[in-house]
């Protein structure tokens, strides 16, 4: 009973927070970006047709019962690919083109804007109906949270640091796409696993788990090769250097044991 109570709670948290979080994207939209009426209506359109799809599809799951991890890993990926990465795009593309003292927007309004995208990945895994209906159930959930979780705040530090002027010598436009391609990239790992009639099966399909991997070696060679070119910071460039060995012994590892 109490983790019903509390499972419904986060549903609710996660719906008020999406849209909170919408509002937002559109309020910074339109003080940035939109400079004509077309633009406005087109914006508050595709926002409000995006949350309200979003809305129904998760109080249809709810009431029939498929509130499930296979059913929200696909909610996840509509939602970065069609919310969360457009809108980084442009608001901070637009952004990026202001002093930080001349943004018609707050730069830590923004941040924390984004900020709420961990916090509705996080609420996502954990308010399913079979987070916790089995061991590899509840491993897959622990192990999404802390891994993708990382990489969302990874991302978004990177945009954070540059928008307020810590750029680390690189063009602001390269370090927009490379937190982009870290949070697309995490939500790569969903794609790792199939589910057989809403079970899990145990091992991640191989062929995924490897490209998202040669894809986070080639993202973090071409970061290490710019920084080392400029001369940053040694432990920035320390980080990349572990996440190409870390990339390169999971796929030895998988193709050893596959």
């Amino acid at each position: 009973m109490a983790y019903t109570v509390i499972k419904w709670c986060g549903r609710v948290l996660l719906l008020i927070l999406f849209v909170i979080q919408l509002g937002a994207f559109t309020f910074f939209q339109i003080t940035g970006n939109v400079n004509s009426l077309w633009q406005l209506i087109a914006l508050v359109l595709y926002l409000g047709i995006v949350g309200a799809y979003s809305m129904i599809f998760l109080l249809e799951a709810t009431v029939n019962e498929i509130y499930i991890l296979s059913q929200l890993f696909f909610v996840w990926k509509l939602y970065v690919g069609c919310v969360f990465v457009p809108n980084v795009i442009c608001i901070f593309g637009i952004a990026f083109s202001f002093e930080e003292d001349k943004l018609p927007y707050s730069v830590n309004g923004l941040t924390l804007t984004v900020c709420a995208t961990p916090i509705l990945l996080l609420l996502l895994l954990i308010t399913a109906d079979d987070s916790f209906s089995s061991k590899n159930h509840r491993d897959l959930v622990r192990s999404l949270s802390i891994l993708m979780v990382s990489d969302l705040i990874d991302g978004i530090e990177m945009l954070d640091s540059t928008l307020k002027g810590n750029s680390y010598g690189i063009h602001k436009s390269f370090l927009i796409l490379g937190a982009v391609m870290i949070i697309v990239l995490s939500s790569f790992q969903m794609a790792e696993y199939k589910f057989v009639r809403g079970e899990l099966m145990e091992q991640p399909i191989y062929t995924t788990t490897v490209i998202r991997h040669i894809f986070v070696i080639i993202l973090n060679l071409v970061f290490l090769i710019v920084r080392v070119k400029v001369s940053r910071p040694i432990l920035i460039i320390f980080k990349n250097c572990m996440a190409i060995i870390l990339s390169v012994i999971q796929i030895s590892y998988l193709t050893l044991h596959t």
